[in-house]
């Protein structure tokens, strides 16, 4: 049973990477193509965070929640990633 939920979490935080490097790739087309700043690396950061706290979470036997460290880096992932959105998101609506 612990073998599957290790795969389901894998799949599903590699899915979630994913969807934050498509973020990634819609902020650096949105610099290029308009010249605004949108500071897209900073979209690493909680794709860093998130693939860390997967990474503690699968090398311990504690499940999904319980570990402090994993569960850090998944806040600070979240932090980061709501700061990040929120800013790409008033850059590309012009502040409406």
């Amino acid at each position: 049973m612990t073998l599957l939920l290790k795969l389901l979490s894998i799949y599903i935080w590699l899915g979630i990477t994913f969807l934050l490097f498509l973020l990634y790739r819609i902020a650096h087309f949105y610099q290029t193509t308009t010249g605004l700043r949108s500071h897209y690396r900073f979209f690493f950061i909680p794709m860093t965070l998130f693939i860390a706290g997967m990474l503690r979470y699968l090398t311990l036997d504690t499940g999904f929640a319980g570990d402090i460290m994993g569960d850090f880096c998944f806040f600070l992932g979240g932090v980061s990633l709501s700061m990040a959105g929120y800013f790409l998101l008033t850059l590309m609506t012009g502040g409406r």
